[in-house]
């Protein structure tokens, strides 16, 4: 395979038109040579692949369509929260059945975590080329659509966080949405790190007198500053034995100045919040005589 039609189809996400090779310069014979190698394989008639290719993205197609929804936001790398469905927008004239790839999906990349079926949804064709998945934007305005006020909050958080898109891009994200939901932009803060801390965030929000977020005491950056004095710290699934060390330690030191430190881990934050929010509560009842300071 030509390093330069490799490199092409990476850059597409391993999914790519052979109409739109075509239009790049790339000859029907680089594309029949591609197809050669293991690397690369026809998924349908007007499709190829590179076995890089995400799992979903060959669903999305095989149904004529494109990842739209939590299932578009995952492939570029923004909180999905909880659903694991994969999101299909197909155009509304086409009420064809899903076309069965000549190769095993098996023999493409795996979503992080199992997916549980497909949810077609109806529309037009958003703007972009953009092949196998719909513009991030778009795929947000879908997002709010079928999920709590809170997780579609905790996504903008996270694509703004992850550059995926733009503060110049929230005009046309907020003329996308229904009415009633355009006044949840005005809760979104990009410099959460995490959905999960998104949702701590938000739910916090209303127990506290004043809540930061991503703030430097010292040496040191913390999650969630709760009242100036009540450190919260959202351990994410892939927190491991030696960030543990090296967080006592950090938690040892804001002690000492006079902070108190509680963790909660993601599987809490998610699964057991009403426990997490008693904690905090009663935490919350018995502030210190002395307001701690942030000094280096």
């Amino acid at each position: 395979m030509k390093t330069e039609l490799r490199t092409t189809m990476q850059s597409a996400g391993g999914l790519i038109r052979t109409s739109t090779l075509r239009r790049l310069g790339f000859t029907r014979r680089d594309i029949e040579a591609g197809l050669k190698e293991r690397s690369m394989t026809r998924v349908f008639r007007p499709w190829v692949a590179l076995r890089s290719a995400e799992r979903d993205a060959i669903i999305a197609v095989s149904h004529h369509g494109r990842l739209t929804n939590a299932s578009a936001l995952g492939s570029y790398g923004v909180w999905r929260g909880l659903d694991r469905a994969v999101h299909v927008l197909v155009p509304r004239t086409d009420r064809g059945a899903a076309t069965a790839p000549p190769v095993s999906l098996e023999v493409f990349v795996a979503p992080e975590h199992p997916t549980n079926g497909v949810v077609r949804h109806w529309g037009g064709a958003p703007p972009g080329n953009r092949e196998w998945r719909v513009p991030p934007i778009h795929a947000l305005a879908s997002f709010a659509l079928t999920q709590s006020a809170e997780m579609f909050v905790a996504a903008v958080d996270s694509a703004l966080h992850e550059k995926v898109v733009k503060p110049s891009d929230m005009p046309e994200l907020r003329a996308l949405l229904p009415r009633r939901l355009r006044r949840l932009l005005d809760l979104v803060d990009e410099r959460s790190e995490a959905g999960c801390e998104s949702l701590a965030r938000l739910r916090l929000a209303p127990l506290s007198r004043s809540i930061d977020i991503q703030v430097q005491i010292g040496p040191h950056r913390v999650d969630l500053l709760v009242d100036g004095w009540l450190i919260i710290e959202i351990d994410s699934e892939k927190w491991h034995s030696g960030t543990r060390v090296a967080d006592s330690r950090r938690d040892t030191d804001l002690i000492r100045r006079g902070y108190r430190i509680k963790h909660f881990d993601y599987s809490e934050v998610i699964y057991e919040w009403p426990k997490v929010e008693a904690s905090i509560i009663e935490m919350l009842r018995n502030p210190p005589a002395t307001r701690p300071a942030r000094t280096a």
